[in-house]
């Protein structure tokens, strides 16, 4: 999956009081707004949206049911 930056505008004293109390309670701010981001994802886009960009960026597992080439040793 390909990642983006996304950034915001936000009051100073807020963000230093969020990573004051997040470091107290042994939390990480990003992580905290990539989890915050990906509720707002859910709620907002629609399940059939969201379940069409979760499937392209799977990756396409080789089927094992193929025949194999090149290494045949009959003759």
């Amino acid at each position: 999956m390909k990642l983006t930056k996304f950034t915001i505008t936000i009051e100073k004293q807020k963000l230093d009081a969020i990573e004051l109390y997040a470091h107290e309670k042994n939390l990480n701010v990003e992580e905290e707004m990539v989890l915050e981001f990906e509720k707002l994802f859910r709620r907002v886009v629609p399940r059939a949206v969201q379940n069409y960009i979760i499937a392209s960026n799977k990756p396409i597992k080789p089927s094992t049911n193929l025949p194999s080439f090149g290494n045949n040793q009959d003759k």
